[in-house]
């Protein structure tokens, strides 16, 4: 299994694929973000974390080692792309099925958008 490591404010963490707890989880973080459906289905995954404070609960799920030792504000963009990135490349399944499952829960909030109108 590929395991991808990075140094961030000198603390050693790793990022490999997740585990189908890990899903779990993650699936649950998404869900929060996805509130009761009156609200804008986000469609930046890193802005709506940042915005609704999430990103560190995402960090915490994604990364190996001790993420609590660092300062999520003072992680660099480059870093943050990068751990993304490697994020993605190594859980294209799991993108595959939130992608699905995002797919749905925005086609009911237009279904009842729509009903609104």
């Amino acid at each position: 299994m590929k395991e991808y490591t990075y140094k961030i404010q000198e603390k050693e963490l790793t990022q490999g694929e997740l585990t189908i707890g890990q899903d779990i989880e993650l699936f649950k973080l998404f869900q929060e973000l996805m509130g009761d459906g009156d609200e804008a289905v986000p469609t930046d995954m890193v802005n709506t974390l940042i915005e609704t404070g999430k990103l560190e609960d995402m960090l915490q799920i994604i990364l190996k080692g001790d993420v609590s030792a660092i300062e999520v504000n003072d992680i660099t963009n480059s870093q943050l792309e990068a751990v993304v990135t490697d994020f993605l490349l190594l859980n294209g399944s799991l993108i595959a099925k939130l992608s699905t499952w995002l797919g749905s829960i925005t086609r009911s909030v237009e279904k009842v958008e729509a009903e609104k109108a």
